[in-house]
């Protein structure tokens, strides 16, 4: 009986476990809920939202957080594997042009052809599912524009920024092709427009991706980009990780089984300290250590950067992802206006 105790005792404490970090406090299991759990008085104070949203984030958790809409998407890895980069590639910088489409926006678009599987189930459909394609992976930049209203002569300034819309299919009795817009906010039609327009087109034909799992938790772990980070949480809805080196984060991250609803901060690995060695601080104290945190930031622009992800559901794995520089495709495109 004795023997068996202690082979007991034993295999109690070699038994494998989930990695876990014993730097700081244990998260406090809390549901975020902004409306009830602050007063009237409490929007009032100077860093309410600092502590709502930064602090608050920073040391709870939320074991009960599931997810009732998750997107069934591709990596975008798996994507590509599928697919003729290249080809489609080709297809979007011999295509792009700028359009006058009747109304006052100017429009840049792009065309390329649709896949067998997009025809055969805008056969059986009448329609075309666009988010696991290519297209979705395309990115669009303006360079430069060089544009005068021929009307005022006056130059023209657009909005910075740009909106990728996708799409519409033609010809419209049996399409074969696909139709991209990137446009401006600017109302101004191009039939009203002189000069030249510069734009950068980008497309990964390869990614490269890194898989995080809970076993990772406390580990330096190299990610796509050539970065290395630690991991600090991962438990429930919540993903804390350092970069270290100084550096900011230049990979992209792909959750799965979550809601499309997801937030993050980022902040100086000091002030996260701060707010983990101290999980249960009320608002009085919180607001003199954000003050110091106020009058020291600038002596502190080297520190390494944490960033805290809170998601609805509980993923057991994400992945880190960036597309390989080296084999990017790129291409710079002048377009000019009568």
């Amino acid at each position: 009986m004795k023997n068996l105790l202690r082979l007991f005792v034993v295999l109690l404490f070699v038994v494998p476990c989930k990695a876990q970090n014993n730097k700081y406090p244990q998260l406090i299991d809390e549901q975020e809920d902004y409306y009830a759990n602050y007063s009237y008085a409490d929007y009032k104070r100077e860093f309410h939202q600092e502590y709502a949203f930064f602090y608050k984030r920073t040391v709870t958790k939320d074991s009960k957080s599931h997810s009732e809409t998750v997107r069934n998407e591709q990596f975008p890895w798996e994507v590509l594997e599928n697919s003729n980069p290249t080809g489609f590639f080709n297809q979007i910088t011999n295509s792009i042009s700028i359009e006058d489409l009747g109304k006052e926006r100017f429009n840049i678009t792009v065309s390329y052809d649709l896949t067998d599987r997009q025809i055969s189930e805008y056969q059986k459909t009448r329609g075309i599912e666009n988010t696991n394609n290519l297209s979705s992976l395309l990115t669009f930049e303006v360079l430069s524009t060089d544009i005068t209203n021929t009307a005022t002569k006056e130059k023209v300034v657009f909005e910075e920024n740009w909106v990728k819309s996708c799409c519409d299919i033609f010809p419209i009795k049996n399409p074969t092709k696909e139709r991209l817009f990137f446009y401006n906010h600017k109302h101004i039609a191009p039939k009203q427009c002189a000069g030249s327009i510069s734009v950068k087109l980008k497309l990964p034909a390869e990614y490269s991706s890194t898989e995080i799992t809970q076993n990772d938790i406390g580990k330096t772990i190299e990610i796509a980009g050539n970065q290395k980070i630690k991991l600090i949480e991962f438990i429930d809805n919540k993903v804390h990780f350092e970069v270290l080196n100084s550096e900011k984060l230049r990979s992209e991250i792909k959750f799965i089984n979550v809601s499309p609803t997801i937030k993050h901060i980022y902040m100086p690995k000091y002030l996260y300290d701060v707010f983990r060695t101290n999980p249960k601080m009320k608002y009085s104290k919180f607001e003199k250590e954000y003050q110091k945190y106020l009058n020291t930031e600038d002596d502190n622009l080297h520190e390494n950067t944490v960033y805290v992800y809170t998601l609805e559901g509980k993923p057991d794995k994400f992945y880190f992802y960036s597309p390989v520089e080296k084999t990017l495709l790129e291409k710079e495109i002048t377009l000019n206006l009568n």
